[in-house]
């Protein structure tokens, strides 16, 4: 009897759009010999849709065999669609409740991945009641910060609400940006001469990556429409960098996924100086993008892992958590 997938996409999220063509990508590609495909749209008000019905979330969900949540972005990728499947005991792809939390908040997985000894630049969060009580206090708190910055929402990817600031007068305004997706900002310094590379991770608690692969975006920097909308971006897969940087990378994305305690999937980014060769881990994605120009999926293509075969993959993780799962709650 084959499986029923339940593909999930759409969602609250500011990366609503991205999500419905990762979702899409899955459903079409998903082994249609071992799975049954259901498709369940999420509006971006929060309504559950099943071939074009509105109906409850649980009741969509009661028949389904393993969730596929391809919800990039908050209400999907920061442990709050995983609470729901703990909650009615559906096994499901991608990280656990409180590993989410943490690879979707920028900030608390800077802070473990120094409490590791693991490369990252200089921050500083910005939380909106602090912002909005006293705006002179909080620049003051990260004038210790070197141009240029990237303002970022804490809590969001997509490379969306994203700012890079050359000058003191240009903050406050990309700050203002950054708020309109969240009640928390990080201000990072930037890596001069950068180089972004990718690298793909799989696994439980034995973990392996991919080939390091390298974003060459069309402008300034990797932002939502040199990501999405602007055919000149490239990617280079492999990444044309020598064998021991390539290993340390590597090395540093299988350690940085293990502090975290991730489980089954996430995509690490890292930018690398063409000057002096080192690199910092710039943040992990733990439901990356799934669309025909993504770069978590063919990362493992070029690795030797087929993009049909790596969501059979996917799913036989989901499958191997929820057992070892129900070993430890006996």
């Amino acid at each position: 009897m084959l499986k029923t997938v339940a593909v999930i996409f759409g969602g609250k999220s500011a990366e609503h759009e991205v999500s419905i063509i990762s979702g899409k990508s899955i459903a079409k590609n998903l082994n249609r010999k071992k799975f049954k495909v259901t498709e369940i749209f999420i509006d971006k008000k929060g309504g559950w849709f099943k071939n074009g019905k509105k109906q409850k979330a649980e009741e969509i969900l009661q028949n389904v065999d393993i969730a596929f949540p391809v919800l990039h972005g908050t209400y999907g990728e920061d442990g709050t669609i995983q609470g729901l499947f703990e909650m009615l005991n559906i096994p499901y792809v991608g990280c656990g409740v409180a590993q989410s939390v943490l690879g979707m908040d920028k900030e608390f997985s800077k802070i473990i991945w120094k409490e590791h000894s693991l490369p990252v630049v200089k921050f500083k969060s910005i939380k909106k009641p602090a912002w909005q009580k006293n705006k002179k206090q909080a620049l003051k708190e990260v004038s210790h910060l070197k141009f240029p910055l990237f303002v970022k929402p804490a809590n969001l990817g997509s490379s969306v609400g994203i700012t890079k600031v050359k000058n003191k007068k240009d903050l406050e305004k990309a700050i203002e940006i950054a708020f309109r997706y969240g009640y928390k900002v990080i201000i990072e310094e930037s890596v001069k001469d950068a180089r972004e590379i990718e690298v793909s991770l799989l696994g439980n608690d034995d973990v392996t990556s991919s080939v390091c692969g390298e974003i060459i975006p069309a402008n300034e920097f990797y932002d939502y429409d040199a990501k999405y909308n602007n055919p000149n971006s490239k990617a280079i897969i492999p990444a044309k960098i020598d064998k021991k940087t390539s290993s340390k990378i590597k090395k540093t994305a299988e350690d940085a996924y293990k502090a975290l305690n991730l489980h089954s999937l996430a995509r690490a980014d890292f930018l690398l100086s063409r000057k002096t060769g080192k690199f910092v881990i710039s943040e992990v994605n733990t439901m990356p993008g799934f669309t025909p120009i993504s770069m978590f999926p063919k990362l493992w293509e070029a690795t030797g892992l087929p993009y049909q075969k790596l969501l059979t993959k996917l799913i036989d993780i989901a499958e191997q958590n929820f057992r070892q799962k129900s070993l430890w709650e006996i």
